[in-house]
């Protein structure tokens, strides 16, 4: 998962939920931490200006079970509803070797 925020952004990490639907209609649901900074208040990533960008490893190694169309919704899980700071998110897949 790739962020792109200020170094101005209020929290030291962001809570998303992760959704997967399958081809077969089944679901499953995560919740996840994102930790934008360290304890001792540096950003994680790379910063440049007043943007950073960070990567985000959320799948190791898998496999989709089911062959067809995945659909995968990512939400923000916050106490806020809105986020001020975050400029962009994208989802980054990579299909290794069988």
């Amino acid at each position: 998962l790739d962020l792109e925020h200020d170094q101005d952004f209020d929290f030291q990490n962001i809570y998303i939920q992760i959704e997967t639907i399958f081809p077969n209609g089944e679901s499953v649901q995560d919740v996840l931490p994102l930790e934008l900074k360290s304890d001792a208040g540096s950003w994680a990533g790379d910063c440049s200006g007043d943007r950073c960008n960070i990567r985000f490893n959320l799948i190791d190694k898998t496999a989709f079970q089911y062959i067809g169309e995945h659909t995968i919704n990512i939400n923000q899980y916050g106490r806020k509803d809105n986020l001020g700071g975050v400029y962009a998110l994208g989802l980054h897949m990579e299909v290794l070797g069988e």
